[in-house]
C-alpha cells in the first residue's frame, strides 16, 4: 500500500502587521498491514519526507536564501494497533535521528506521526453507531524544543458503504516542552482541537483515505518574554 500524507500548518499573525507563516510537510510511505488478534501489525518504509516553508519562516524578504532543508533518508518502521492504542517506532537498526537538535530530527518525528495517522485503532466488530476513545502521548519538535503531546481522541463510526466504515475522530491535545535557543531558555505550552474524517476496512484496518483540520493555540516564552499565537492545520491522507 502506497500512502501520501500532506500536512499544512499555518501560523496566523500574532500581532497586526505580521506576515503569515506556513509549513507544508509531505510524507510518502510504503506500508504493509497484517491483521492480528485484537489489532493490526504494520511494517513499511518512510520513502521520503519533503518540508517546504514560506519566506516568513525561512527568512525575511531580501535576505540571503536559506539552505535547503536537510532530507531525511528512507528508513524502515514497525507499528501495531491493539486495545491499548497505536505504537510506531523506527525498525531495529534504522539510521534515523529523532532528536530535535539533529538537522532532520523534526522531520523524522513528523514522519512517524504521519505513520500513526494511517494506523487508526478500530475495535473488533466496529459498525455504524460504534463509539470508542483512546489517549496517546507522542513527541514533536518546535524548533530545538522537544514537545510532549498528549491527545485524547473520541471516535464515532457513522456509516458503512462499499464495505468501508466512515469514522470521525475528534481530538483534544495538550502540548508542553522546554529547551534553549542558544543560551536563552525556551518553554512552549499549548492546547488544540482537531477533527479527522476517514474511511477504512474494519476487518483489515486498511485506510482508504482521510481529511481533517485542527487549530492549536501556543504560548512560546523565550527568556521570560511570552508570545501567543495560533496555528491552523490541515491534514490529507491519500492511499493507492
Amino acid at each position: 500500500m502506497e500512502v501520501r500524507t500532506l500536512t499544512e500548518v499555518t501560523r496566523e499573525p500574532a500581532a497586526p502587521g505580521e506576515g503569515t507563516e506556513q509549513v507544508r510537510t509531505a510524507v510518502f510511505l510504503t506500508d504493509t498491514l497484517t491483521p492480528t488478534a485484537g489489532g493490526v501489525r504494520a511494517s513499511g518504509t518512510v520513502d521520503s519526507v519533503v518540508v517546504e516553508a514560506s519566506a516568513r519562516v525561512r527568512g525575511a524578504a531580501g535576505a540571503a536564501a536559506a539552505p535547503p532543508e536537510p532530507r531525511v533518508p528512507p528508513f524502515a518502521y514497525d507499528g501495531s494497533t491493539t486495545g491499548r492504542g497505536v505504537r510506531v517506532d523506527p525498525a531495529a537498526g534504522a539510521a534515523v535521528e529523532l532528536r530535535c537538535a539533529a538537522p532532520t530530527g523534526g522531520a523524522a518525528l513528523a514522519a512517524l506521526a504521519a505513520v500513526r495517522e494511517v494506523l487508526p485503532r478500530v475495535p473488533e466488530g466496529a459498525a455504524p453507531g460504534a463509539r470508542w476513545r483512546d489517549t496517546t502521548v507522542t513527541a514533536r519538535c518546535a524548533g530545538p524544543v522537544l514537545l510532549v503531546v498528549q491527545t485524547v481522541s473520541r471516535y464515532d463510526a457513522e456509516s458503512d458503504a462499499d464495505g468501508l466504515l466512515a469514522v470521525v475522530r475528534r481530538s483534544a491535545t495538550t502540548l508542553r516542552g522546554q529547551g534553549a535557543a542558544g543560551v536563552r531558555p525556551v518553554t512552549v505550552a499549548g492546547t488544540g482541537q482537531a477533527e479527522l474524517r476517514y474511511r477504512l476496512d474494519p476487518a483489515s484496518g486498511r485506510l482508504a483515505g482521510g481529511v481533517g483540520e485542527g487549530r492549536t493555540t501556543l504560548t512560546v516564552t523565550v527568556a521570560g518574554a511570552a508570545q501567543r499565537f495560533q496555528q491552523r492545520t490541515r491534514t490529507e491522507v491519500l492511499v493507492r
